[in-house]
């Protein structure tokens, strides 16, 4: 019945479920039995904050609404009622890609990509013979002569392939599934160049769902086009890996809107938000030569006053002042150690110059002041020696 749709492994999916869902995207690969009914996936169900009501309504790109209705089985929402019909009327085939997004109240866009990435034409183009032949091709299939529909079926697809060419690029949509080797360069597949009538500059940019640009150079090998200088970083960027998918459209000025999704139709996080899980900031440690700059006080600067002491005079001990300035609530502390009594030195510390001064600085801790002291004790000795 349908297809599964297996769970996304998303590191960062908890930024995923606060976005709004009419902004949210997921991608469907058409496999297995989907004839009859689809299972909704369930990854689909547990991203949407609101439930998924008895029936929901698909809109094509050319406006044509499609009522589906959605019954439970064995604890799984799956499409029934509607779901042939919608089948037939845009002729989906297995390999065929559908990407829906929530448009609210129960209504979701739906794009429908055939098995080389193009956009089904017959789901943009407004025909208006499209729905009478439809439905005249459903009513044959129901009593078993659609053969008769065969014809005016095909001219009917060919008349929206006309059409679609000769829109303008700009509302055109491809798909492109990350196969083969791709990380450092990738080829832009054949369909993707006829669907556009424009040339292709030697630069393209893609721009993601958060709005980063990367420039990537276009370069032509053995008659291909090939995405080449930027391409290798983009793949990385984004994690790309064999199975995931990207959706493109042309924005113009060289410009292409990309949606990313991995390799189960989730769209990629990192894609979506601009740096969902930035790294902690670390705090510096600043030392005594690091100029610390607050919004409560000027940097200054560690001044020495010379004094001069007489030969044969003993030195009194040092008086260790500490001052609180006014700002004692925030911890700014003024410690200043100073000798204000001549004493005897021995010839070699006769011109030294002693002043230890700790300005207000929240950067300073108390055990750093007792340090400076100690340091001061112990040259103190060593003159005395």
């Amino acid at each position: 019945m349908g297809m599964s749709f297996g769970s996304c492994k998303l590191p960062d999916e908890q930024y995923y479920k606060h976005l709004d869902d009419e902004k949210k995207h997921f991608l469907v690969l058409m496999l297995g039995d989907f004839e009859d009914s689809m299972i909704i996936p369930e990854e689909v169900v547990r991203r949407l904050k609101g439930e998924i009501p008895g029936e929901i309504k698909l809109e094509t790109r050319n406006g044509y609404s499609h009522t589906i209705v959605v019954a439970k089985n064995q604890e799984k929402l799956v499409l029934t009622v509607g779901w042939r019909q919608f089948i037939e009327n845009y002729d989906l085939q297995i390999g065929d890609s559908l990407m829906f997004r929530y448009k609210g109240t129960s209504q979701f866009n739906v794009m429908i990509f055939d098995k080389l990435g193009r956009e089904k034409a017959l789901s943009v183009v407004l025909d208006p013979f499209l729905h009478r032949v439809q439905d005249r091709r459903n009513e044959a299939h129901e009593i078993g002569s659609s053969k008769k529909m065969d014809v005016p079926w095909e001219r009917c697809k060919s008349r929206t392939e006309y059409h679609y060419a000769n829109l303008d690029d700009e509302k055109k949509y491809f798909l492109v599934h990350m196969m083969g080797v791709f990380q450092h360069e990738m080829i832009i597949p054949e369909e993707f160049l006829q669907r556009f009538k424009g040339e292709f500059p030697r630069e393209m940019i893609l721009e993601t769902q958060n709005c980063r640009s990367y420039v990537i150079g276009v370069a032509k090998n053995n008659g291909n086009l090939v995405l080449t200088v930027g391409w290798g970083k983009f793949v990385g960027t984004f994690g790309l890996e064999m199975g995931d998918t990207i959706v493109f459209r042309y924005i113009g000025n060289s410009r292409f809107n990309v949606i990313i999704f991995d390799e189960l139709g989730c769209e990629k996080v990192s894609s979506v938000f601009v740096d969902p899980s930035p790294p902690p900031v670390q705090e510096k440690r600043t030392s005594a030569t690091d100029t610390v700059k607050s919004s409560h006080f000027r940097p200054q600067t560690i001044e020495t006053q010379p004094f001069s002491i007489g030969k044969g005079m003993r030195m009194e001990s040092p008086r260790l002042q500490m001052e609180m300035d006014k700002s004692w609530e925030d911890n700014n502390t003024v410690l200043s150690v100073s000798s204000h009594e001549s004493s005897g030195l021995s010839p070699a510390c006769q011109d030294n110059n002693i002043v230890i001064s700790i300005y207000p600085c929240k950067s300073f801790s108390y055990l750093y002041c007792l340090y400076l002291v100690f340091l001061f004790s112990l040259h103190r000795r060593s003159c005395l020696l």
